[in-house]
């Protein structure tokens, strides 16, 4: 068997240790137990792309091809990020695309919805529930419910008081503070299912 064709199979083992993790953690109750199997379902993922003696600094050849191929393997799917503050909202995107997703940003809700008048591709909103602009992030998400009923919304909020009941139907509401791997496991059941 070639290198090429070790690394690949490696590659496939991996992504479905880190799809076997990621089945478990829905199981679970424990929200220790659900946070380190989604830790080890990212440990697995990052196998998946390095490789398993990958060395430090620049990848082996083939390495930055083999990436391109496993993303491309476990995701086509796009979100859309809106969140006001920059900072924010770029360390997200980052989270997003380091879990196989594709990332599009939005400062405010009239961004947002530029965005999805412009793309079919959108698969999932996440918006912040308090955004500058002339709509906050509830309505937006009930906005995108009516005009694109296909795209899945999570809702974050740090807003005591606010409850699902307050959304469109089939909308996550994701409290502040979350753990990113909460985050990333929501969306990949939202767009699962």
């Amino acid at each position: 068997m070639t290198e090429l064709n070790q690394r690949h199979m490696h590659s496939l083992e991996c992504l479905r240790l880190e799809t076997d993790c990621r089945d478990l953690a829905k199981s679970v109750r424990s929200p220790d137990l659900r946070s380190n199997l989604l830790r080890m379902a990212h440990n697995w993922s990052d196998l998946a792309v390095s490789g398993p003696c990958a060395p430090s600094g620049k990848g082996t050849p083939g390495t930055e091809k083999q990436a391109t191929l496993i993303k491309s393997m476990r995701t086509g799917n796009v979100i859309l990020i809106v969140e006001n503050h920059e900072l924010q909202r770029v360390f997200m995107a980052g989270l997003m695309e380091s879990a196989g997703f594709e990332a599009v940003q939005a400062g405010n809700a009239d961004e947002a919805l530029s965005v999805l008048e412009s793309r079919s591709d959108i698969a999932l909103l996440i918006t912040n529930v308090v955004m500058k602009g002339s709509t906050d992030g509830v309505e937006l998400a009930h906005a995108v419910a009516i005009r694109w009923p296909s795209v899945k919304i999570i809702v974050v909020s740090g807003k005591r008081g606010l409850m699902e009941s307050d959304l469109p139907r089939k909308c996550l509401l994701l409290a502040k503070p979350y753990h990113d791997d909460e985050l990333v496991f929501e969306v990949r059941a939202l767009i699962d299912a």
